[in-house]
């Protein structure tokens, strides 16, 4: 069992907490929390836990399966493991061994004040075109599309955007890969189209 703590922790939201695997420091334990006092949302509930993270580390499989190809745009779920704060999965660290980093959301955000210039944050538009076509080719409906799960990296002198948050049944792996439900495609595309318009108005400002 892997024993953590918070001084191993890197982040956190209302749903999961993110620490620092104790002895790799290329991969970080993802814990989903227990119920809040007073709240009783659905994701919260804890018979819901632990199948939920499996259901994660399922879909990035199916993920995986449909491409055929491991592509350097998505941070690698490695498994499941047992922690003292719980059930965890186990992911590469998005940012790991990078000379600079920012989640894409809080690059677009800050913009004069984020550690890309403008230039860069175009090419990263670029980018996120390219990941997104690729996933709406292959059949992968996700809801980690949003530029607050993905990480604009420098690392090796090259440039990457990279998907860290898969979440809950976010990859849908019991559709066909021959058949592409119309609502979902579309809800997919107005998803993807709020963030280029995101990018957007940084990049058209004088």
């Amino acid at each position: 069992m892997i024993t953590l703590d918070d001084t191993q922790l890197l982040g956190r939201n209302q749903t999961r907490d993110v620490f620092q695997h104790p002895d790799y420091p290329d991969r970080v334990l993802k814990i989903e929390k227990r119920a809040l006092p007073g709240r009783l949302r659905w994701y919260e509930r804890p018979p819901t836990i632990e199948p939920s993270l499996t259901r994660e580390f399922k879909g990035y499989a199916d993920m995986m399966i449909r491409l055929g190809r491991h592509e350097p745009f998505v941070a690698r779920i490695l498994g499941l493991e047992n922690t003292s704060l719980g059930t965890a999965i186990m992911a590469e660290h998005a940012s790991y061994g990078a000379s600079r980093a920012e989640v894409l959301g809080d690059a677009i955000k800050k913009r004069e004040t984020s550690v890309f210039t403008r230039d860069e944050l175009a090419t990263a538009r670029m980018h996120y075109v390219n990941l997104t076509d690729m996933l709406c080719d292959h059949r992968i409906f996700t809801h980690g599309l949003r530029k607050e799960n993905l990480m604009l990296v420098e690392k090796d002198g090259e440039l990457q955007l990279r998907m860290f948050d898969f979440k809950t049944i976010v990859y849908r792996q019991l559709i066909s890969p021959h058949y592409v439900p119309g609502a979902r495609l579309y809800e997919q595309r107005r998803k993807i189209a709020e963030v280029l318009a995101s990018f957007d108005s940084v990049l058209n400002q004088s």
